[in-house]
């Protein structure tokens, strides 16, 4: 697919300018804003500064060895690690994962016991958690969430890879995930051992926080799609491939689907 910049529309669906701050290699200047809004009420804590402690998260590192991250927000356990960047019980993490191999943080049930989340409407809410990329992961990179009804056994699996490629570098953003995209693969949040595990399948370095779900909120701006699919853009006249991807074309991994310039135009 090719598209005159020259015109200054790159007119694809979706996701704000704050989704693209700092992403792209290209002339255009995207400001780094931070979208991250105070919690709503009808909020249920999975983990941050006001959660309860009915879930913990722990690491598991690419030899599939988990370990519980400790009251202080810190980990080591092989190619992964933790550390608290806000300095609060439940504060915000700094997640690395190295050697370029998989590795995954999971909030799973404190006395590793099913639960009922008590959600009052799976198919209007969303998974939300803060999230700041630090280091842009590879192309080929797979970044992904799943849930848990069984130890081991994922249930959905909704791509993070466009997000964290259209969020590198920029300010903390929020990522709002429908529920559906889990119940519909057999997430039952009235028998939930881990709501929340995130997958990546090589290094990773990101700051991750505040993961909640949210009811009524499908509808917000920005909620991420359960699957996603783009292609390259090269710029006529250019013979190199932009570093930008478009969301919704036949097939790739995408980054980002919308593209603002600075005059305001799409």
């Amino acid at each position: 697919m090719e598209i005159n910049i020259n015109k200054k529309a790159l007119i694809v669906s979706g996701l704000s300018l704050s989704l693209l701050a700092g992403c792209l290699d290209d002339p255009y200047h995207y400001p780094e804003e931070e979208v991250v809004p105070p919690p709503p009420s009808n909020t249920s804590k999975i983990y941050g500064p006001e959660s309860d402690g009915t879930f913990a998260l722990s690491v598991i590192d690419k030899d599939a060895l988990q370990a519980p991250i400790n009251t202080e927000g810190f980990v080591s356990q092989g190619n992964v690690s933790t550390s608290n960047i806000s300095g609060q019980t439940q504060g915000n993490l700094n997640l690395r994962i190295t050697e370029s191999a998989a590795a995954r943080l999971v909030a799973h049930s404190s006395n590793s016991a099913n639960l009922d989340m008590d959600i009052a409407d799976p198919a209007t809410s969303t998974l939300q958690f803060a999230l700041r990329v630090m280091d842009k992961p590879a192309v080929d990179q797979d970044i992904y969430l799943t849930t848990q009804r069984e130890d081991g056994i994922d249930l959905g699996k909704v791509s993070l890879t466009s997000a964290v490629m259209a969020y590198t570098g920029a300010a903390p953003q929020t990522v709002k995930v429908p529920l559906s995209c889990f119940t519909d693969a057999g997430m039952d949040y009235s028998d939930t051992l881990a709501p929340f595990v995130l997958h990546s399948s090589s290094n990773l370095n990101v700051d991750i926080g505040d993961i909640r779900v949210v009811t009524n909120s499908v509808e917000e701006d920005h909620v991420l799609a359960c699957h996603t699919a783009s292609t390259l853009v090269k710029p006529d006249g250019d013979t190199n491939v932009s570093k930008m991807f478009v969301i919704d074309a036949p097939d790739g991994q995408g980054w980002a689907s919308a593209l603002y310039m600075d005059d305001g135009r799409q």
